[in-house]
């Protein structure tokens, strides 16, 4: 659990990266439509959230060991629908549902990307202003987000989408960057080594929150970014290949989001049901209803 944020920040550049590089592709054949990609990034988003805000306001109408206030339940759904849930939480005058609080990762992606997607289409034609003004905007939240932490505490700045927004601007920097790097396929892979080992201490060392917004935080977006550059102008080791193309890998990886949207409350769901229940029959109660909400 220490490394849940460093894992975050992961996610933030793979996400950001690769949808940077689509918006990019759309600009080369010319076919960027900043209204078709804003609505086709929000499906890709908000389908399966949609259906799982659904289920959580029948579960509170019908579930009697439900105790969270109409108020808490109508403004979560809603701000999480409009992916401003993050927003939501930060105010302390205000009742959220913890069951969907990590949903607030939804909200800060769909608002970064709207901040990239505008930035794409106005440098559409000038790949090194583009290069230049996301470089800038990376350096200026990696100092804000330290700041933030500093005068504002932690939870705000783990919420807060400035003190967020470094790593999904690092994977759309990466992206930006890649037509800029000359390297061989041997660099490349030299590149991509790098930034995967250094993800090794850094896992370790930002599990301290003094670290995670410190330089050590701003290191795991450079890290990821390095490793993402190296995998894609070089083809990976066969070995790594191998690993990572296995069947239960991929299955994981092709329904992560639904895993990642449903797990969480469906561990309130049992854990509120099942107080005097067997951890292990809690366990796999759990695993089985999100295994069957996922498919």
């Amino acid at each position: 659990f220490l490394a849940g944020n460093f894992a975050v920040s992961v996610f933030f550049v793979l996400g950001a990266f690769l949808a940077t590089r689509s918006l990019l592709r759309q600009v080369e054949a010319g076919s960027l439509r900043p209204s078709t990609a804003l609505v086709r990034r929000a499906v890709r988003l908000a389908g399966q959230m949609y259906l799982l805000l659904v289920v959580l306001m029948l579960v509170s109408v019908f579930d009697e060991t439900d105790t969270y206030s109409k108020s808490a339940t109508t403004g979560s759904a809603l701000h999480a629908a409009t992916f401003t849930f993050n927003w939501f939480v930060q105010n302390p005058l205000v009742e959220a549902r913890p069951d969907i609080g990590h949903l607030w990762y939804l909200s800060v992606d769909m608002q970064v990307f709207i901040v990239v997607l505008a930035i794409v289409w106005l440098l559409r034609r000038r790949a090194v202003w583009l290069v230049i003004t996301l470089g800038t905007l990376f350096l200026l939240l990696a100092l804000w987000r330290s700041q933030i932490y500093h005068d504002d505490g932690a939870y705000v700045a783990l919420l807060r989408t400035a003190g967020r927004a470094d790593a999904p601007i690092a994977g759309a920097l990466a992206a930006a960057l890649l037509p800029f790097v000359k390297l061989d396929q041997h660099r490349a892979r030299i590149l991509a080594l790098g930034g995967a080992v250094a993800l090794l201490p850094l896992l370790y060392v930002t599990g301290d929150l003094d670290y995670f917004f410190g330089a050590p935080g701003v290191l795991v977006d450079v890290a990821v970014g390095a490793l993402l550059i190296g995998l894609s102008l070089a083809p990976a080791h066969p070995a790594l290949t191998a690993v990572f193309a296995r069947r239960p890998l991929r299955f994981l990886g092709r329904y992560s989001l639904g895993i990642y949207l449903w797990h969480y409350p469906v561990f309130w769901f049992v854990a509120r049901h099942g107080i005097e229940w067997n951890w292990g029959v809690r366990v796999v109660v759990a695993f089985a209803i999100t295994a069957v909400m996922v498919a």
